[in-house]
């Protein structure tokens, strides 16, 4: 999974999206963005999401009937 995800990030994106976030989830992020620049690592908000879109697929495209999405869908009905 990491070695797709990361094929996939070594593409560009170049398509514009806009998504809202709550302040919750933006302060963890930049937490993560934080903590990782104290450690002399760079990454970007931007990365960390597509990160995350990138396994959420990778899971769903791998066993669509068990995936965290599937799940999660299921439990909002």
């Amino acid at each position: 999974m990491v070695a797709t995800i990361q094929t996939n990030l070594m593409e560009i994106g170049k398509e514009a999206a806009t998504y809202r976030l709550t302040l919750n989830e933006k302060k963890k992020i930049a937490e993560i963005v934080y903590s990782l620049k104290m450690k002399n690592i760079r990454i970007t908000e931007n990365a960390i999401i597509r990160i995350a879109l990138n396994a959420l697929l990778y899971d769903y495209e791998k066993d669509k009937s068990k995936s965290i999405l599937k799940n999660y869908i299921q439990y909002r009905r």
